[in-house]
């Protein structure tokens, strides 16, 4: 969240610290100011959890409640990233890269994935 506040900053103080009429400026600023905007609403609205009990798979959303949801079959799984297709009140995708667990972690949920949807 700071790298995305950071980049917006900068990105507004680009806006001024260049030599295009004060209109032109303040029209990129709106354009920066909108992109901030819409970028912290949408990363406020992610999945937080996934979880996988004896009633199947399950995701929490920002609120903390919890949803069944299926697995899709059209999930892409591989050892540089997995896109996770989820079927339930609506349809969702969770892109989880190697990098965003512990190694051992990812290795688990590919195993786990491939294990439980065949």
């Amino acid at each position: 969240m700071l790298a995305l506040h950071g980049l917006h900053g900068l990105a507004l103080i680009a806006c001024w610290a260049n030599t295009l009429p004060w209109q032109g400026q303040a029209l990129f600023s709106i354009g920066v100011s909108l992109s901030w905007r819409l970028q912290i609403r949408c990363y406020q609205a992610k999945v937080t959890y996934l979880r996988l009990d004896a009633n199947g798979w399950a995701l929490a959303n920002s609120a903390g409640e919890w949803q069944p949801v299926e697995m899709v079959g059209s999930s892409v799984l591989t050892p540089w990233l997995l896109l996770l297709h989820l079927q339930g009140e609506s349809a969702t995708e969770i892109l989880v890269m190697p990098d965003s667990l512990v190694a051992d972690d990812f290795r688990r949920l590919l195993v786990l994935v491939k294990i439980n949807n065949g």
